[in-house]
């Protein structure tokens, strides 16, 4: 782990790197550390419970949750998106969990909201990212659990995997600014934004760790989700 270290400080040093790292064999910690600055003006040091917006890596926590539903009997991976949402085509539940294999929108579709949207191509067929197909199953998680997503992915996946500091809006502190590093890599600033069913939201290293212990010993999430 020295030669990683190393490396890191090199990157920092370069105005390269802001951030924290975690490296775990299963549930021993190899590697923790943390480097840089959370905030434009480097008046904030990073600690290994910075809090940084994790983008599509939320997107876990909602197939977790839609997993927990069928596991639970409440859904089933051969349900149609129609059966469940009226105002949506009849696209197999299984084909949007698998790998974004039916892109049911590009884009453009995002600026349009509401009504019936055709798949771009037949179920199955193809791989195709798809943040829409995550949303969509975001709203199946709410239909169905009656419960807002935030609220859901809180009761079925945060609790119970011990992520305190893993929720989809930033807090006041201990928060790292969206801009931090963006000036010297090229990289365009994002302002702090709630996360929703395709991604988003903030975590730290050891939430995340948490979280992959979690999916690796599932009776521990499933016997404290009731």
């Amino acid at each position: 782990m020295t030669q990683l270290h190393q490396k890191l400080e090199e990157e920092v040093a370069a105005s390269r790197f802001s951030g924290a790292v975690l490296v775990a064999k299963e549930e021993t910690v190899l590697f923790r550390a943390a480097y840089g600055s959370q905030d434009a003006g480097k008046e904030f040091a990073v600690t290994p419970a910075t809090r940084f917006c994790i983008g599509s890596m939320g997107k876990m926590f909602t197939a977790v949750a839609i997993l927990q539903l069928v596991q639970d009997g409440r859904l089933c991976l051969t349900d149609t998106v129609a059966s469940l949402l009226p105002s949506y085509p009849d696209t197999a539940l299984a084909r949007l969990y698998d790998a974004h294999a039916a892109e049911l929108q590009t884009l453009a579709g995002f600026i349009r909201l509401f009504g019936a949207r055709e798949a771009a191509f037949p179920p199955g067929s193809r791989w195709g990212y798809s943040n829409f197909g995550f949303i969509l199953l975001g709203a199946i998680i709410e239909q169905v659990s009656g419960l807002n997503w935030e609220a859901s992915l809180e009761r079925s996946v945060f609790l119970p995997a011990g992520m305190p500091a893993t929720s989809a809006a930033a807090s006041a502190s201990a928060t790292a600014s969206p801009c931090t590093g963006a000036a010297r890599t090229g990289l365009r600033p994002l302002p702090f934004y709630a996360g929703l069913h395709a991604g988003g939201g903030y975590s730290t290293i050891d939430d995340l760790h948490r979280f992959g212990m979690a999916l690796r010993i599932t009776a521990t999430v499933a016997a404290h989700r009731a």
